[in-house]
């Protein structure tokens, strides 16, 4: 038999767990957590970011969905992507996560919106909304900065969390069984998109093969940290459409013990990234970026509230 997700709120000694097991996360991770939740935005990047939308034919207003969606990807560019070695690969990593913020938040809130995006991008047919348009050139420019193989495999991984966010959503009141354990790290990995994250962390004149047999672990570290770390403001929002809360009903737990749970599971992710990537100075010291950067992220971007946690005035 399964059930559906009931809807649980935490309680406040559970805020007090939250804090400790993010905490621990900064620890183990060895990241100082900095003196305040914000980094600022370099504004000339931005401003390039929102010209390469423009170069698409896209017009951004400030109050616009796109305006505030390559915001977000400007500062995951900046903070967690800023060692890339040209401007052309900064811009792309923060339209490209632009791009999927838009999709994520459609999905959510105006799904048949997305529904044709695979049939008309597979086509090769123009977009029917502006802004999926925009989102279908930015795919397609991966082939401008990467190898094709490399470049196959980002568009895919996109491909895959467009397609994942659809299922997401129309299946959100699907009963779990008890018999499906892989179920919620099933519905993760369509909704992840950690292999193109992942490929992009290397500069695109790397082969592959210097770093394709981190990319499994490495995928596993980036969900996971995106996991733990937005877990805060979902469950402010009311949200149990997600892996921990998936996790924690297929395995009977709470959703403080599966949280404290997919933490060790990004710890241990860590450590292995760094020994396969570790005889490579180079690849080590651009992990290295990457990883503080991606975890500081989450803490300067406003869309995770973790300022509300007050966590640097509690180390």
């Amino acid at each position: 038999m399964g059930n559906s997700i009931e809807s649980s709120k935490i309680c406040s000694h559970d805020f007090d767990e939250i804090r400790n097991i993010f905490q621990d996360l900064f620890n183990q991770y060895d990241i100082p957590y900095p003196a305040s939740g914000s980094v600022p935005l370099d504004s000339s990047y931005f401003s390039d970011c929102c010209a390469y939308a423009l170069s698409k034919g896209y017009t951004i207003t400030r109050s616009s969905q796109i305006f505030r969606s390559i915001h977000v990807g400007s500062v995951m560019g900046q903070i967690a992507y800023g060692h890339l070695p040209d401007r052309a690969s900064q811009i792309y990593m923060a339209m490209f996560t632009g791009v999927l913020v838009v999709i994520d938040t459609l999905a959510q809130f105006d799904v048949e919106r997305v529904r044709p995006f695979y049939g008309c991008f597979i086509n090769g047919h123009t977009q029917p909304d502006p802004e999926l348009e925009l989102v279908a050139q930015t795919l397609r420019d991966a082939t401008k900065l990467y190898p094709p193989v490399q470049a196959a495999m980002i568009v895919n991984s996109a491909l895959t969390f467009i397609n994942g966010s659809v299922i997401e959503t129309e299946l959100r009141n699907l009963k779990l069984s008890s018999d499906a354990p892989e179920y919620p790290y099933f519905v993760r990995a369509l909704t992840g998109i950690a292999e193109a994250y992942s490929i992009i962390v290397f500069p695109a004149a790397v082969p592959l093969e210097i770093y394709i047999q981190a990319l499994p672990a490495l995928g596993i570290w980036i969900n996971a940290t995106n996991d733990v770390l937005s877990f805060y403001k979902e469950e402010l929002e009311g949200e149990n459409n997600n892996y921990v809360s998936r996790v924690a009903h297929s395995r009977g737990i709470s959703k403080i013990n599966a949280l404290r749970s997919i933490a060790e599971e990004a710890i241990s992710a860590d450590r292995r990234v760094h020994k396969i990537l570790g005889a490579d100075k180079q690849m080590g010291e651009i992990y290295a970026k990457f990883r503080e950067g991606y975890t500081l992220f989450h803490v300067a971007s406003s869309r995770y509230r973790l300022h509300d946690l007050s966590l640097w005035e509690h180390t």
